[in-house]
């Protein structure tokens, strides 16, 4: 005879004290069985993890590590969607992405804010990920003090947005030598904010031991934070020691605010090609500062909301999880990263 089920029929199916039958189950839990796709872990770049990251940081504020539907909205329009699709499009499209990715329906986790990202940016590559504000150029040093026995340094540079150190970069080291010549590009991290210094130090590469400072700078936004930017040299300051004589070193960069770069190059009625214009301050590239069930908010949200055709199958399920790719563990020659 067939096993009997008791207890309440939305909450928790009961098997028969004998333990014949099937497994005990909540309600939620055969809804996830009957409505989930297969598991898959997907892969993030390192500078979409970059993106995502900075994102949800720029709109948690009080560090909860949760969205709510508001700072959603913020999120995506600073991303440039609601321009992408329209005002009245961009409100259906946030509320069917918040109801699809939201386990609570209240607020949005990191996880799950970097599962939506990543639909959005396989539906959006125009958007995302997004380019850092800055574009960072080591070219050089020159005149550094010696600070190994055979009269040379093993130099290499950090920059970093003064007071973020999760900004922070580095170049290679060079062997034996007090002019190097590095000519490395980098960017901020996403951490760059209008206003914002960055600082550069330079160091003696030493094996097995702590590298020695040999001399920084500083570079005001205010220098570099308009078109053009800044190149040139900065002098060095706190060099190792007091006595040293001849010319201060110097380290020479050059620093770019994407947004602020020459719009894109366009081809003339003659074919040939003419720097282009911005038609307002809204065509610069992006600043880079419900009733439904979950189930069916997902496909609702890729089949309307993310502005695909009518029918199109979801790529992504909410309880797909998302891994970063790590990032260089060192850069070449030698300089932890």
């Amino acid at each position: 005879m067939a096993a009997r089920v008791y207890g309440k029929r939305q909450n928790v199916a009961v098997t028969r004290l004998d333990g014949k039958g099937p497994k005990t189950t909540t309600c939620a839990q055969r809804i996830e069985e009957f409505t989930t796709r297969e598991r898959k872990q997907l892969t993030l770049s390192e500078i979409q993890v970059l993106d995502v990251e900075n994102l949800f940081r720029t709109q948690d504020i009080d560090g909860a590590g949760m969205l709510c539907r508001g700072s959603l909205t913020e999120t995506l329009r600073t991303v440039g969607l609601e321009d992408r699709l329209g005002e009245q499009a961009f409100r259906t499209t946030v509320r069917l992405a918040f109801d699809a990715f939201s386990a609570d329906s209240h607020f949005l986790s990191m996880t799950e804010f970097k599962q939506l990202y990543y639909l959005m940016s396989i539906r959006f590559p125009e958007l995302l990920p997004r380019q850092p504000f800055l574009k960072i150029c080591i070219l050089s040093a020159k005149g550094l003090p010696a600070l190994d026995m055979g009269g040379k340094s093993d130099p290499f540079t950090s920059v970093q947005v003064v007071g973020k150190e999760r900004s922070k970069m580095k170049t290679r080291y060079i062997e034996k030598t007090l002019d190097p010549v590095w000519s490395e590009e980098f960017d901020d991290r996403f951490c760059y904010e209008q206003g914002d210094a960055l600082e550069f130090c330079v160091f003696d590469w030493d094996k097995g031991n702590r590298s020695e400072l040999i001399g920084k700078a500083r570079l005001a936004s205010s220098e570099f934070h308009k078109q053009g930017g800044f190149q040139g040299d900065l002098k060095l300051t706190d060099l190792p020691s007091a006595d040293f004589r001849g010319p201060v070193p110097t380290l020479r960069v050059r620093v770019l605010v994407r947004e602020l770069e020459a719009p894109p190059l366009e081809r003339s009625a003659a074919g040939q090609l003419v720097p282009g214009q911005w038609a307002s301050s809204e065509s610069l590239p992006p600043r880079r500062n419900s009733g439904l069930s979950r189930a069916r908010a997902v496909a609702h949200f890729a089949a309307a909301g993310g502005g695909l055709t009518e029918g199109t199958a979801p790529l992504l399920a909410p309880d797909q999880g998302v891994a970063p790719v790590a990032g260089r563990a060192a850069v070449a020659g030698g300089a932890p990263e």
